[in-house]
């Protein structure tokens, strides 16, 4: 399949680019060395032992850090992560490039759903993971991981609102959700008003959409 080959084609690439990262040559630097690495194997800690993090008796004299969303504490994601990976850099390093690659793949899906072809969606999804918002934010990594979910939540979100049915704008609703639990409460805010404006023109522009084009080529009752 295209898509297979698109797909492989772009964890080869992405790893290339990063191999000082997955290798462990290179290590993360500023906030992410400083804040999210920390907080990562915390997370991990508490998930190996089986409990969910909630107050920090380590910090500034024990700090309530279920509260700070970018912490991660409730997020499924960040705690099923540090349950496989454990409180080790190389955990951490192998998280923050896995919720990076995911915006590529969330890419290439929305992609397929709208009919681009194989190679196009390559180039964009290769485009949207090194474009400057990722690499001039790669050290905030609740930064990536809340705009690394707005494809899918696009991809649901359009879905829904051409088959007009509610399981998909449910699911939506919940990737969103899950952006937040570990993410940057600003750019939660922001990808939620892009998908509003996404429903907007998609329902301005109702009878374009790939399910109202008409039946493929090729299809059934066509020559």
């Amino acid at each position: 399949s295209p898509w297979v080959v698109a797909t492989l084609a772009l964890g080869v690439v992405f790893l290339a680019i990063n191999h000082r990262l997955v290798t462990g040559r290179a290590e993360p630097i500023w906030d992410a060395e400083h804040f999210y690495a920390p907080y990562y194997m915390l997370v991990s800690d508490y998930a190996r032992a089986g409990r969910v993090l909630l107050w920090n008796p380590w910090t500034n004299g024990g700090s309530p850090d279920f509260a700070e969303p970018q912490v991660g504490a409730f997020s499924p994601v960040v705690i099923a992560a540090g349950f496989i990976t454990g409180a080790t850099p190389a955990g951490f390093r192998a998280y923050w490039l896995a919720i990076w690659f995911l915006g590529g793949v969330g890419v290439l899906a929305l992609s397929r759903h709208l009919r681009v072809p194989a190679w196009g969606a390559f180039v964009a999804a290769l485009g949207f993971l090194f474009s400057g918002f990722f690499l001039g934010n790669a050290e905030h990594v609740s930064w990536l991981y809340t705009f690394a979910w707005l494809p899918f939540v696009i991809l649901r979100l359009d879905t829904a609102l051409l088959r007009s049915r509610a399981r998909p704008a449910f699911e939506a609703g919940a990737i969103w959700g899950i952006s937040g639990l570990g993410g940057y409460p600003g750019l939660v805010l922001g990808t939620g008003a892009y998908a509003c404006c996404w429903g907007i023109g998609r329902w301005l522009c109702a009878e374009s959409g790939p399910d109202r084009a008409g039946p493929r080529p090729g299809a059934p009752g066509t020559r």
